[in-house]
């Protein structure tokens, strides 16, 4: 032990290759936390609609009724021109209805689908008054979902027409 310098101990002291193993097991642990939550949330979360794509929104002042749910995309209920109509996928539309302080373009931020509660709904961002339509009606929105995520019907459609009961899904 004469090479060694006087106060050191070669057992104590960690080599540079030491230090790394922290930090892996670090970014391993918040790999794994991060895994779980998405886990945790998706299964807590199922009734969130992915893949949801909006076809197309226009004005209306007719009632929509109880076929909320079609396999092609049926403007007639369209009081104006529709927005750009979108190319829908064959998959079921759904129509929802919004106030007309929305605008002719709502913004929607998502759609909800419950199996246990046999429930659809629509989040969208609302617009000032003085910006939305004036033509007194509603807003038609027609929202493209995945076929495994309309729940069984019958199932009832939650908007600002208030709740509407669906029996059959084409």
């Amino acid at each position: 032990m004469a090479d060694e310098p006087a106060g050191v101990d070669p057992i104590a002291v960690p080599s540079p290759g030491d230090a790394q193993p922290g930090w892996i097991r670090i970014v391993v642990v918040v790999a794994v936390v991060v895994a779980l939550v998405l886990v945790v949330a998706r299964f807590v979360k199922k009734d969130v609609v992915t893949n949801w794509e909006v076809l197309a929104s226009c004005s209306t002042v007719t009632d929509v009724g109880p076929a909320r749910v079609s396999a092609t995309l049926d403007m007639s209920a369209c009081l104006t021109e529709p927005t750009d109509p979108g190319i829908p996928r064959d998959w079921p539309i759904v129509t929802f209805v919004l106030p007309p302080e929305v605008g002719a373009d709502p913004t929607i931020t998502g759609i909800t689908s419950d199996d246990t509660k046999r429930t659809m709904s629509i989040a969208y961002d609302g617009a000032p008054r003085s910006e939305g339509t004036q033509t007194g009606g509603h807003v038609l929105v027609f929202v493209e979902v995945p076929p495994g995520e309309v729940p069984p019907a019958p199932f009832t459609v939650l908007d600002a027409a208030g709740s509407t009961t669906v029996t059959a899904v084409p």
